[in-house]
């Protein structure tokens, strides 16, 4: 009993009884202060530390899977916006489609079918003999010959299509400045088509502000710009800076496609025909080898740009006197272009044309009056009056006349021309001036 006191006063087990784990870890602290103090608060210590863990851990977690979940909010609204995109794109191509494919002449035609048909039809309604009736359409038919249907056609695609779309592009496109660019791209190409060279202009500065803005200088959107409002200028007869523009492109396009490509071959075809206009016919002899080897090389035998180079080797080759050489050229460019794309096509007429120029050079005028009749008739009928290329027919077959002697009907073909030019062009034009000059 004695010994169990002392070994109890000393916080050491006893012999009477079994001590519990509860007693048992109070006389190891009482025994040993110092280390239980320590490991208490070790314990304590990583008690906390992995509470802390814990809750970082958690916090972690929870932070991964909020960015989770905005990833793929993100990545969602951005396959939306592709989606839309790829949908405003599609429908781009299909205005741009619709709009380059608008046929002034087609137009025109069924405008004055159309007005012949509702006069028969509201004569039908009345007493008037199916012979009054006959004699009122011929009287009609009489008075359209005086207006041509195409011009018509063409002022209703500039007011009601062409110039609605502007004043909506505002609001369409807010926001949304690639696809603002291409529709002022689409209307220039409108304009120009149809010969409204002036309205076109603008167009085609503020889709290359537009595309050089948002996508650099190099861009092949920027470079396809650069070179639209190059060839514009170009049939506007600002031959500096068209040389320019279509230059710039040239070397923009070499470096983003290579020598190879079709588009570089076509800047080297515009830059030639830049040349060609400046009088410079080695240069664009020279330019329009080196174009014509790669097209031939890499393009198909009937290839549009191989076709128009062969073209401008005939009235290259007609300029400088080789008129052999110049015929083989031409009469190939002839039978390439009615056979794909119709007797009327406008390649087709130009191709009619520098065929009369051929036989007029060769002193068979008769041959050369004959085509240039052809020609002016059949770009009145697609084109309409005012366009460029009626004018240039119509000042051609004028000249001709005169040199026949035809004094006459030459004075009433140049200066309508000549009056016409200065609307569509400017009285600075090199055109308005000859044309001038052949009225004096």
């Amino acid at each position: 009993l004695g010994a169990d006191i002392g070994r109890f006063l000393a916080d050491e087990p006893i012999s009477a009884r079994q001590q519990t784990n509860v007693e048992a870890v109070r006389r190891f602290v009482r025994r040993n202060r110092a280390a239980a103090t320590a490991i208490i608060f070790i314990t304590l210590a990583i008690v906390v530390s992995l509470v802390a863990v814990s809750v970082f851990a958690y916090r972690t977690e929870k932070a991964r899977s909020e960015e989770q979940r905005q990833r793929l909010i993100a990545d969602r609204a951005l396959e939306l916006a592709n989606a839309e995109r790829k949908r405003l794109f599609k429908i781009t191509l299909f205005q741009s489609d619709m709009i380059k494919n608008l046929e002034p002449v087609v137009m025109g035609e069924s405008l004055r079918t159309i007005w012949l048909e509702r006069v028969r039809s509201r004569m039908t309604q009345t007493d008037r003999s199916p012979e009054e009736i006959d004699e009122l359409i011929l009287e009609q038919e009489r008075l359209l010959e005086n207006i041509n249907p195409t011009d018509i056609a063409v002022e209703l695609i500039d007011t009601q299509i062409l110039r609605r779309a502007l004043l909506r592009a505002p609001d369409w496109f807010a926001g949304e400045p690639e696809l603002e660019a291409d529709l002022h791209e689409i209307i220039a190409d409108a304009y120009e088509q149809i010969g409204l060279y002036n309205e076109a202009s603008p167009e085609y500065l503020k889709a290359l502000e537009i595309r050089t803005r948002e996508f650099g200088p190099d861009h092949p959107r920027t470079l396809e710009s650069m070179s639209d409002l190059g060839l514009l200028r170009l049939a506007q007869g600002e031959l500096e800076e068209a040389s320019e523009l279509l230059e710039a492109a040239l070397e923009g396009r070499r470096k983003a496609y290579g020598d190879s490509d079709p588009e570089t071959i076509g800047s080297l075809q515009n830059l030639g025909q830049v040349l060609y206009e400046k009088g410079d016919l080695a240069g664009a002899e020279s330019v329009w080898k080196e174009a014509l080897e790669i097209s031939e090389r890499v393009n198909d035998p009937d290839d549009p740009v191989t076709a128009t180079l062969v073209s401008n080797f005939g009235t290259l080759y007609l300029e400088l006197g080789r008129l052999d050489e110049a015929e083989v050229f031409l009469q190939k460019d002839a039978d390439y272009s009615i056979r794909m794309n119709g007797p009327l096509d406008p390649g087709s007429l130009e191709a009619k044309l520098n065929l009369g120029v051929l036989a007029f050079r060769k002193g068979d005028l008769d041959a050369a009056v004959i085509l240039f009749r052809e020609v002016v008739d059949g770009y009145r009928r697609t084109l309409g009056e005012q366009h460029p290329q009626t004018l240039l027919s119509m000042v051609n077959l004028g000249t001709l006349l005169l040199q026949q002697g035809d004094s006459a009907e030459a004075a009433k073909l140049l200066e309508s021309a000549y009056l016409a030019r200065r609307s569509a062009l400017s009285d600075e034009h090199p055109d308005t001036f000859l044309a001038l000059q052949l009225v004096a």
